[in-house]
């Protein structure tokens, strides 16, 4: 298995909520960019449920 040289911090998204879920469990970045309302507000809530994951969620 070979280990990850380096690791993701941000990432950007626009209004695909399944890719945007997607990204976030398979590289878990630092920071996520999110351009659309409704698709930041999904995701915000979806993550406070959790508590798991310390993802910053910027909406733009």
């Amino acid at each position: 298995m070979k280990k990850k040289k380096f690791s993701y911090y941000i990432f950007t998204g626009n209004k695909n909520y399944k890719k945007i879920k997607y990204l976030i469990k398979k590289y878990k970045p630092n920071f996520f960019i999110i351009f659309d309302d409704i698709t930041y507000n999904k995701i915000k809530k979806e993550n406070n449920k959790k508590k798991s994951k310390n993802i910053k969620f910027k909406r733009i």
